[in-house]
């Protein structure tokens, strides 16, 4: 019945990683409830990749180099950054690295994805991109934490840059390799392709874009 309705009504149910939804998503989430009152967010916080339609979700957010080919995509905030930091007092007793194969010299956090498998540390150097196996006393599935280990001193971190932009604004971290670190495409919302789309769906889709359209013309 809620589908039938003029006003988009009912519950509407998403899958997002934890950096895709305190970076990209939280900024729509208020004035998105408060344009659409009769909507119900159910966003399901998990790093695993899951299947939508088995599952029940309307839709996901992923990296876009991670989407499938047969999925409709929106974009969902600006483009991403690693950035490579570490405290201080870490620098202090270690020397600062001039390339990304000195790394292998540091004490680096070190980050499990949802697989099992490490995460390797991917660089942009001369418009190609390749990955680094660090090494390091530290291993996290948490971005929040690896953060938090850095700021303590444990190593050196690769996270994305707006988890650490204040900190390396107020010296509480150091930031180094930042020309390894280039811009790629972020975060993007995902769905299948339904010639009936939830009104719920539809609705966020739209929303999504119109922000996206006034940050473009600001």
């Amino acid at each position: 019945m809620a589908a039938l309705r003029e006003r988009p009504a009912g519950p509407l149910r998403l899958t997002v990683p934890r950096s895709a939804a305190e970076l990209a998503l939280m900024p729509h989430v208020a004035p998105f409830c408060e344009a659409y009152p009769d909507v119900v967010l159910d966003i399901d916080i998990n790093d695993r990749f899951l299947d939508l339609v088995s599952n029940g979700f309307d839709a996901g957010i992923r990296v876009g180099e991670s989407l499938e080919r047969d999925m409709v995509v929106t974009p969902l905030g600006p483009p991403l950054r690693f950035a490579a930091v570490a405290s201080p007092a870490y620098f202090a007793t270690h020397e600062t690295p001039k390339s990304a194969a000195d790394l292998t010299h540091h004490r680096c956090i070190r980050r499990r994805m949802s697989s099992g498998a490490f995460y390797l540390w991917e660089f942009d150097r001369d418009n190609a991109s390749f990955e680094v196996e660090v090494e390091g006393p530290l291993i996290l599935n948490d971005d929040q934490l690896v953060v938090e280990a850095a700021l303590a001193g444990v190593g050196i971190a690769l996270i994305f840059e707006g988890h650490v932009m204040r900190f390396i604004e107020s010296g509480r971290l150091v930031r180094v390799l930042s020309e390894l670190c280039e811009p790629f495409p972020g975060f993007f919302l995902y769905y299948p392709s339904r010639k009936l789309m939830r009104p719920p769906l539809r609705a966020f889709i739209d929303f999504v874009r119109g922000n996206a359209q006034s940050s473009a013309s600001r």
